[in-house]
C-alpha cells in the first residue's frame, strides 16, 4: 500500500507546475513587445522512481510509481543556427546601406554632374567661345564672356572640392563614432558576461568537469547579451562561440576580441598619417573586416580607385577618388586652356600666357616658395619683381590667372615662336639652327655644320655661327606665307621657329616652301623673336582651337582613368556614380530580403504569438483545473481513510 500522502504530493507538484506554466504564458505576453525578447517554456518531465534497496519485490516497487511531474527549469526556445544566419547577413546590409547613404551625399555634393552645373558650364563655355569667334572677336564685352564662364567652372570645382572634403571630414568623425560604438557594445557584453557566470554559481560543480552550466541560466539577461551581440555584429564580421561558463566568445575579422571577461577594443589611426583609415585592435593586430558598418566607412574613406597607392589606399570609387577624379579634371582642363594658347613652363619653370593656374606654391609655414635658378639663386622677373613656384592645378585651387585678368582679350592672340634652346655642350648643330648663350642673352644662327665641343665664342671665331638679332613684339612681321610676293629687303616671321628672315635682292616668288628659299638662298636669317606671342588675332583662328580643344580626345587621371573630350570625362563620372549607387540599391534590396526572412523564421521560433500563448493559457489553466478537482477528491479519499476507517460498529 503507497503512502497516505503520496497522492497529495502529486496533485501538489502538479498544481506549482500549472501555476508556473501559467506564471510564463503571462511572463512571455506582458514581453510582447520587448525588444530581444525570447518566448520561454516551462520544461517538465515525468518524476521518476526512487528504489536504492535490492529486495524490494515488483508490487513494492509498484506502490512507488505514479509520483508526478517535476520541472527542469525555464528555458528560451532560440535557433542558435537562425542567430547566426542573421548576424552574417546584418553586417552586409549595414555595409551597403552605408556606402549607399555616402554615394548619395557624393552626387548631392556633385550637384547632379550630368543634368546641371558642371557640364551645363561646359557647354556655356563652348557657346560662348563660338558666339565670340563668329562674331566680335575683338570685342572686350564679348571676350568677357569667355572668361566669365571659365571662371564660372573654377569656382564650381573650387565649391565640389571643398564640399568632398568636408564630406570627408564628416565620415572620419562618423568612423570615430562606430568605432566607439563598438567598443561600447564590446564592454557590455564583457559585463553581461560576468554577471551571467555569476549566476552559475550553483553548477561550479559541473564547470569544472567541463560539462558546461546547464540551459536554465538568467534569460533576461542572456536575452540583453543577445540584442547586444546582434547589435555589434551591424559593425563587422562576427562570430559567436558559448564557453562552458556560461559567456561567450566573439571573434570580429577573425579576431577574437571578447573572451569571458577579456576583451580587446578597435584603435584608428591618424587619417593623414597614412592617406588612408588604418584601423588596429588594442593587441596591434590590423583590423581587417569583410563586411560591416566600419568596412563601409573605410571603403568610403579610402577609396581611391586607379589613383590608389600603399597599402592602405583601396580600388573603391570612395570620396577619394572622386576629390582625385576632380583635381585630376581641374589639371586637364587647365593644360587644355593654357595648351590651347600657349601657355605652358619654360627652361626656368616660369609660367608665360596662362589662362588658368593654381596660385603660388606654399611651404609648411604658408608662404611663398622662391623661384631659383640653376645655381639655387632667387629669380626675379623682368620688372625686379621676384618669382615664386606656382602650385600644381588642382580642384581645391584652379582659377583664372592674373594674366587673363589683366589681358580680357589674350584668348584672341595667336602663339608664333617656339622657344629657343640654350647652347648646349656635346649637341650637333646644323646649318639653320638657332640657339641661345645663357651667358650673355644673344642669339646665334648656324652657318656651318658643327658639334658643340667648345664655347660660343670659339664657334663665332671659326664662323661656324653668326650672331642675329632680338626682335621686340613691335617689330614683329608678317608671318610668311608661301603664295605671296615679297621683294627685296622685305621682312616676314616663321611662327613655328621664332626666326625673322630678310628677302634678298633677287625677291622671292611663289610658290615656294621655307625650306626651298633657304636652300635657294633667297632669305637670310636676321634674328628672333624675344617674346612668344604676336598680336591680337582677329579673325577669331584661336579661339576656334579653344572649340576643337573641348571636343578633342585625350587622356584623364591616372592610369588612363578616361580618355576622350571635356564633355565625355563629366558624363563618365556621373555614369560611374550612377552605375555604383544603382549597384548599392539593388544589393542592399536583395540583401534586406534575405534578413526579412531570417527575421521572420526566427520569430516564427523565438518571438511572442499571442495565439498561442493563448491556447497555452487554456490547455495550463484546464490542467490546473482538472488537478485541483483530483486534489479535492483526493482529499475526500484521505479524510475516509482517516476519519472513517476503523469505526465498525460505532
Amino acid at each position: 500500500m503507497r503512502s497516505s500522502f503520496m497522492g497529495m504530493e502529486v496533485q501538489k507538484r502538479t498544481l506549482q507546475m500549472a501555476q508556473k506554466s501559467l506564471d510564463i504564458v503571462g511572463h512571455n505576453i506582458a514581453n510582447e513587445k520587448t525588444p530581444g525578447f525570447t518566448r520561454q517554456r516551462v520544461d517538465v518531465s515525468s518524476l521518476s522512481i526512487s528504489s536504492f534497496t535490492f529486495w524490494q519485490t515488483r508490487l513494492s516497487k509498484l506502490s512507488l510509481a505514479g509520483q508526478g511531474v517535476t520541472a527542469f527549469g525555464v528555458s528560451q526556445i532560440r535557433n542558435d543556427y537562425l542567430d547566426k544566419r542573421y548576424r552574417d547577413m546584418a553586417p552586409v546590409a549595414k555595409e551597403y546601406d552605408t556606402k549607399l547613404g555616402i554615394m548619395l551625399e557624393i552626387e548631392t555634393t556633385l550637384d547632379a554632374i550630368n543634368n546641371v552645373s558642371l557640364l551645363d558650364s561646359f557647354h556655356n563655355l563652348k557657346s560662348a567661345l563660338q558666339q565670340v569667334s563668329l562674331e566680335r572677336p575683338d570685342a572686350l564685352e564679348m571676350t568677357s564672356l569667355v572668361r566669365n564662364q571659365a571662371e564660372n567652372i573654377c569656382k564650381m570645382l573650387r565649391a565640389h572640392s571643398i564640399d568632398l572634403n568636408r564630406l570627408l571630414q564628416n565620415n572620419l568623425v562618423e568612423l570615430e563614432s562606430s568605432i566607439t560604438g563598438a567598443n561600447n557594445l564590446i564592454d557590455k557584453i564583457v559585463e553581461y558576461n560576468k554577471a551571467i557566470t555569476g549566476e552559475y554559481i550553483l553548477d561550479a560543480g559541473r564547470v569544472s568537469k567541463g560539462q558546461g552550466v546547464s540551459e536554465y541560466g538568467p534569460l533576461e539577461m542572456i536575452d540583453e547579451r543577445n540584442l547586444l551581440l546582434d547589435e555589434l555584429s551591424e559593425y563587422g564580421n562576427i562570430e559567436v562561440f558559448r564557453n562552458v561558463n556560461g559567456s561567450v566568445r566573439v571573434t570580429m575579422a577573425g579576431v577574437t576580441i571578447i573572451d569571458d571577461q577579456e576583451s580587446q577594443k578597435l584603435v584608428m589611426r591618424e587619417y593623414d598619417d597614412f592617406g588612408a583609415a588604418v584601423i588596429t585592435f588594442s593587441n596591434g593586430v590590423e583590423f581587417r573586416p569583410s563586411s560591416g558598418e566600419v568596412k563601409a566607412l573605410m571603403d568610403m574613406l579610402n577609396g581611391y580607385g586607379p589613383y590608389a597607392v600603399g597599402a592602405y589606399q583601396n580600388s573603391e570609387y570612395g570620396i577619394p577618388y572622386y576629390l582625385q577624379a576632380l583635381d585630376a579634371f581641374a589639371e586637364g582642363f587647365a593644360d587644355l586652356m593654357n595648351e590651347v594658347n600657349k601657355g605652358h613652363l619654360n627652361d626656368y619653370q616660369m609660367w608665360n600666357r596662362n589662362l588658368i593656374w593654381g596660385g603660388d606654391a606654399l611651404d609648411a609655414s604658408g608662404n611663398k616658395i622662391p623661384l631659383r635658378d640653376e645655381d639655387g639663386n632667387p629669380m626675379f622677373d623682368s620688372d625686379g619683381n621676384p618669382m615664386f613656384v606656382r602650385a600644381r592645378v588642382t580642384a581645391a585651387n584652379i582659377r583664372i590667372s592674373d594674366e587673363w585678368w589683366d589681358n580680357v582679350m589674350m584668348i584672341g592672340e595667336t602663339f608664333h615662336a617656339r622657344s629657343i634652346s640654350d647652347y648646349a655642350e656635346g649637341a650637333s648643330y646644323t646649318a639653320g639652327n638657332v640657339f641661345k648663350d645663357p651667358q650673355t642673352g644673344l642669339y646665334y644662327i648656324v652657318e656651318a655644320n658643327f658639334t658643340a665641343n667648345d664655347d660660343v665664342r670659339s664657334n663665332y671665331l671659326s664662323g661656324n655661327i653668326r650672331q642675329i638679332n632680338i626682335f621686340r613684339d613691335e617689330d614683329v612681321p608678317d608671318d610668311y606665307s608661301s603664295s605671296a610676293s615679297y621683294s627685296a629687303g622685305d621682312r616676314f616671321f616663321d611662327p613655328d621657329t621664332g626666326i625673322y628672315y630678310e628677302v634678298g635682292a633677287v625677291g622671292l616668288e611663289p610658290p615656294k616652301t621655307l625650306a626651298e628659299a633657304l636652300e635657294d638662298g633667297d632669305i637670310t636669317a636676321i634674328g628672333v623673336h624675344e617674346g612668344d606671342w604676336h598680336r591680337a588675332n582677329l579673325d577669331g583662328s584661336n579661339l576656334h582651337r579653344f572649340v576643337a580643344a573641348l571636343e578633342a580626345h585625350r587622356s584623364w587621371g591616372r592610369a588612363l582613368d578616361f580618355g576622350g573630350s571635356v564633355f565625355g570625362y563629366l558624363e563618365f563620372l556621373s555614369d560611374r556614380m550612377g552605375q555604383g549607387i544603382e549597384f548599392l540599391q539593388n544589393s542592399l534590396k536583395v540583401t534586406l530580403e534575405t534578413i526579412g526572412m531570417l527575421l521572420d523564421n526566427r520569430d516564427s521560433i523565438s518571438a511572442v504569438s499571442e495565439t498561442e500563448e493563448g491556447v497555452n493559457m487554456l490547455t495550463y489553466q484546464k490542467w490546473f483545473n482538472a488537478s485541483a478537482r483530483l486534489m479535492t477528491t483526493m482529499d475526500e479519499a484521505l479524510d475516509t481513510i482517516i476519519n472513517r476507517m476503523g469505526r465498525v460498529g460505532l
